[in-house]
């Protein structure tokens, strides 16, 4: 689950991030999320949201809720990174 979506992120942030090897592995192992982890889990929630909504034709409605409520658990989990990192961004007043 999320270990997965977190790898993702720090892989795209890397690889799309144009800098030396050096360079990207250094970004690879930061613990904030970047633009292209933001991108790159959006588009890999669209791509589950769109196989989930492809079942609902076929009668699959059990295996559609559970994969919606896996969606819904994922926003939350992405939602709660991206506050935790900005949290420790903000200058102290």
């Amino acid at each position: 689950g999320g270990l997965h979506e977190d790898g993702l992120a720090d892989v795209a942030d890397g690889f799309w991030s144009g800098h030396s090897i050096s360079r990207k592995l250094e970004i690879m192992k930061d613990s904030r999320i970047g633009s292209y982890g933001v991108l790159a889990l959006a588009l890999s929630l669209l791509i589950k949201a769109a196989a989930i909504a492809a079942l609902l034709p076929l009668g699959f409605a059990k295996l559609a809720l559970q994969g919606v409520s896996e969606l819904i658990k994922r926003f939350a989990w992405l939602g709660h990174r991206l506050e935790r990192d900005n949290h420790y961004e903000r200058p102290l007043q």
